[in-house]
């Protein structure tokens, strides 16, 4: 059983201005994540110094941040932000 997405105004505003290529990646690292979050090749692990905050690879220099909600049958994925790495970590707002 998948979870469902849901995203940040910050995350669509980055997934909008990238490439078309670019988009392709993130689509695909979404569908991975969406079915099995800990998929071996998206790395997903919590963000060092934090609590609820993970990430998980779109290439080696992209990164997709994401909270966990929900329980049960409504697990969520909440996408917080997805663009280089060092800029993934900033507040979502």
């Amino acid at each position: 059983m998948g979870y469902k997405l849901s995203a940040t105004k910050r995350f669509k505003k980055a997934y909008k201005k990238k490439p078309a290529e670019r988009q392709v990646q993130v689509d695909k690292t979404l569908r991975l994540l969406q079915n099995d979050p800990r998929y071996p090749g998206l790395n997903t692990h919590r963000v060092k110094g934090t609590d609820e905050i993970w990430e998980c690879y779109i290439n080696d220099a992209f990164r997709i941040t994401f909270q966990y909600s929900g329980e049960g049958n409504e697990r969520r994925i909440v996408l917080r932000n997805n663009c280089q790495h060092d800029k993934v970590l900033r507040p979502p707002y």
